[in-house]
This record gives C-alpha cells, sequence and structure tokens, in this order.
C-alpha cells in the first residue's frame, strides 16, 4: 500500500476505534456502581453493611452478641468491591441479576411461599430467600428464622 493511501485510510481507522468506544452517558447517582451482567449492582457507595443501621440490626435480633461494626466481604473473592455483609447471625449477599434468574429458574421451591409484598422474592431449596428491586438483586441466606429473613429483605427493599 501506498504511503499516501495509507494517510487517507488513518482518519477512517480513527472513526471507527471512537465508534466501538462509544456507551451510555454516566448518568448514575453518586454512590452506584456500574454493574455488568456478571458484576453484582451494590448501594450505598458500594458499602453493602449500610444497607441496615445499627438500630435495625437491633430491632431485628439478628446480632448475637452485636458485632462491634458489621463485617463486609465479597463474593467472589476476586470481586473489586465489597458485595455481602456479616450482620451477625445473618448476612446479606448483593447478587447478579443472571446469578438471580439461575436460581429462580433451577432451584426456586415452589412449596415455600413469599409474602406477597417483598417485591420478586422467592425462597430457593437451600431456604435461603432471594429478591429483586430496582436492578438490585439481593440474597438472604438462610441463618435465621423465615419471619427475620423476610423482615430484613422488606427494610432493605424500602431503602433501594
Amino acid at each position: 500500500m501506498k504511503p499516501s493511501r495509507l494517510v487517507c485510510l488513518l482518519p477512517i481507522f480513527a472513526m471507527l476505534a471512537a465508534c466501538t468506544h462509544s456507551g451510555t452517558p454516566n448518568t448514575m447517582a453518586v454512590g452506584e456502581s456500574r454493574a455488568s451482567p456478571d458484576t453484582p449492582k451494590v448501594p450505598f457507595g458500594n458499602q453493602p453493611c449500610r444497607s441496615l443501621t445499627p438500630g435495625e440490626i437491633k430491632s431485628l435480633g439478628i446480632a448475637k452478641p452485636a458485632p462491634s461494626e458489621p463485617a463486609a466481604g465479597r463474593e467472589p473473592d476476586g470481586l473489586g468491591f465489597d458485595n455481602t455483609c456479616d450482620f451477625g447471625y445473618q448476612s446479606l449477599v448483593y447478587t447478579t441479576g443472571s446469578s438471580y434468574e439461575a436460581q429462580k429458574n433451577q432451584l426456586r421451591n415452589p412449596r415455600h411461599n413469599v409474602p406477597a409484598d417483598l417485591p420478586n422474592a422467592f425462597y430457593d431449596v437451600l431456604g435461603n430467600l432471594w429478591f429483586a428491586e430496582k436492578g438490585y438483586y439481593v440474597t438472604v441466606p438462610n441463618n435465621a428464622a423465615d419471619s427475620v429473613k423476610e423482615k430484613m429483605a422488606r427494610v432493605i427493599a424500602a431503602k433501594l
């Protein structure tokens, strides 16, 4: 290829490269995480332990002894931010839409009813409570009585 033709094609290559980098504008609110389908979306500035206040933890009766501070974690371990929180006897996990859908489609327990006021909620065969609200997918693992998990889910869903 002649050098003059290459010079003519460079602007075209640059334009094509720019097209591949186009995306949606950043319209997220402060403190939200941008999640791909395989990345959990976590509210409260990627701080899952802010899902419940100390007063809410106490009223739910899920911490004994009450931790000085809830323990955040990551699931999977290589995730670049926290998406789990251990509140004592009970924990919660912000998960992905694909994980939520897989559990709903493959491991949903049809005999374990969920109160109608919980948004898009179901129990899986292990007794974990799953719910979805406003693009957030949350699991409340089977560490406590259903009534406690359901109260916890209601409190969190109302904040999302």
